[in-house]
């Protein structure tokens, strides 16, 4: 039955991709990790090396937000407060984003898989068009060091501007003040240490069966992340791991 099942499932792929010929080469990479593991960072140098789109979860739900749209109004509390919204509302989220003509080569995905139930419906949401999910890269770093990276972690607020600096890692010139256009910079809701160890907490109860899941399909690769390492040793990490499936 299993067996039937494979043909039946490989059969759908393989006439999706002639429907849906644009996205027959597209390739998905989903980063996984903790809070403040490195995502977004490791996600940018992906993106700009594969040429691919950076699809940040997180940042859909806070455009919504800011938009005030119904989601955000609703669930913008939630949100902020480091807790999981319904996974209906983010796969419905990703679902409408994804179809858009912009990923029909793939993309990089941060935080599109933050539960079991997730993953699989990515499954299912990339299968309609014939893809899949072809790497799943877990940043592995320990709390400690994720405490230290959010709770000392401050936003720009400046218009179009957006830039984070660190106190102890990458701290601007003037306190409080962006470098960069001079904006004042806040700390995010979400990184304040009560909400990061909430952040953790979920994060912790949520991952063992998603990392499971992976590892079952084959396709998960770990790197070690520490705060002594840098960024640049685990991105590199990351591109070699990306080369290695290509």
């Amino acid at each position: 039955m299993e067996f039937v099942a494979r043909l039946l499932i490989e059969a759908y792929m393989r006439m999706a991709r002639l429907i849906f010929w644009k996205r027959r080469n597209a390739k998905f990479i989903v980063l996984l990790g903790g809070p403040g593991a490195g995502k977004g960072t490791v996600a940018a140098v992906l993106s700009e090396k594969l040429g691919l789109p950076h699809l940040n979860v997180g940042h859909l739900l806070r455009r919504e937000i800011e938009n005030q749209t119904d989601i955000g109004r609703r669930w913008g509390d939630v949100i902020k407060a480091g807790k999981l919204v319904p996974e209906s509302v983010v796969h419905g989220l990703l679902a409408r984003e994804l179809a858009s003509s912009k990923y029909e080569s793939g993309a990089v995905l941060d935080g599109g898989a933050r539960t079991l139930s997730q993953s699989r419906q990515l499954r299912r949401l990339l299968m309609k068009w014939g893809n899949q999910v072809d790497l799943a890269l877990f940043i592995d770093a320990s709390d400690e060091d994720l405490m230290e990276r959010l709770s000392l972690r401050w936003t720009c607020t400046g218009k179009d501007c957006g830039k984070t600096y660190h106190e102890r890692f990458n701290a601007p010139a003037v306190k409080g003040i962006c470098d960069a256009c001079r904006g004042r910079l806040m700390q995010r809701d979400d990184d304040k240490p009560a909400v990061v160890r909430q952040r953790l907490s979920t994060f912790h109860k949520t991952f063992a069966p998603i990392r499971q899941y992976y590892e079952d399909t084959g396709i998960l690769i770990t790197i070690r992340s520490t705060n002594e390492q840098g960024t640049a040793a685990v991105c590199e990490q990351a591109l070699f791991a990306v080369e290695e499936i290509d």
